[in-house]
């Protein structure tokens, strides 16, 4: 087993079974409803469908990637996505780390067979996509038949993991490069510690269109990574278990409108 496929594993695991959520505010909680004694309309007239990326969705919802690179993760993406197939949805896979890495895991990844038509986000990690080069990225992203790239930013778990990634420089630059020559659209896609107003702005100047916030809320990634590794690991993921920048899940245009929350 290799090192990544036994983190999958654990990770799997571990948001089945262990606490992981934030547990910090979201700031929704902020937000009240008003109610509407008098609606003017039919509900069978109420329309959910969005387009986003040129996919006409049935409701605004994106099953956010997760997992890939174990026969598990494979048959639970495989599950996910005939979900999002029946439902309209759109979903994007887990970190293709493994399968750049590990060629014999791409299997994990192909949802096509069972999901033909949904919008689907390929993944791969910003200090990856700098190391691999453009056509190394598209191959990835057409090895899956997917419909755009997300390129993920995970620094602080990166910091908390033992054998995580320290070096940083030239990510911008390489989501910059595929932003401008890959031929799908590209997510700069945080994973739960949200997207500042200046990185946002910096991502703007850098033509990337499309941003996955992926603030407070849902599964803490420095939580999960506070219940393995060394006690280094552990104690650095329980500090930071609550670092977000208070911005719930949601994909944007970097023209300030939001296509699904």
């Amino acid at each position: 087993m290799s090192e990544i496929e036994d983190r999958k594993r654990s990770h799997l695991s571990l948001c089945a079974n262990e606490d992981v959520e934030h547990h910090g505010r979201t700031l929704l909680d902020e937000v009240h409803l008003l109610h509407e004694a008098l609606p003017d309309l039919a509900l069978d007239d109420v329309d959910l469908t969005t387009e986003l990326m040129g996919k006409r969705l049935r409701a605004p919802i994106v099953i956010s990637g997760m997992t890939g690179g174990t026969d598990e993760a494979g048959r639970l993406n495989r599950a996910l996505a005939a979900a999002a197939q029946k439902l309209g949805l759109a979903m994007g896979v887990g970190s293709q780390r493994a399968m750049l890495l590990h060629p014999e895991q791409a299997a994990s990844y192909r949802v096509r067979d069972v999901a033909p038509d949904i919008l689907l986000l390929a993944n791969l990690g910003a200090v990856q996509a700098r190391e691999s080069g453009i056509e190394a990225v598209a191959a990835l992203v057409q090895a899956i038949g997917a419909d755009a790239l997300c390129v993920h930013l995970n620094a602080a778990q990166e910091l908390v993991q033992d054998e995580g990634d320290r070096d940083f420089r030239g990510c911008l630059a390489a989501i910059a490069e595929l932003a401008r020559h890959l031929p799908v659209p590209v997510i700069a896609k945080e994973t739960g510690c949200g997207l500042s107003p200046a990185t946002l702005a910096r991502l703007r100047d850098a033509g990337v269109e499309w941003v996955d916030v992926s603030g407070a809320g849902g599964t803490s990634w420095t939580a999960v990574e506070s219940l393995r590794g060394s006690e280094r690991q552990q104690a650095l993921g329980r500090e930071l278990r609550e670092w977000d920048c208070y911005l719930s899940h949601a994909t944007k245009r970097l023209d300030g409108t939001t296509r699904q929350s």
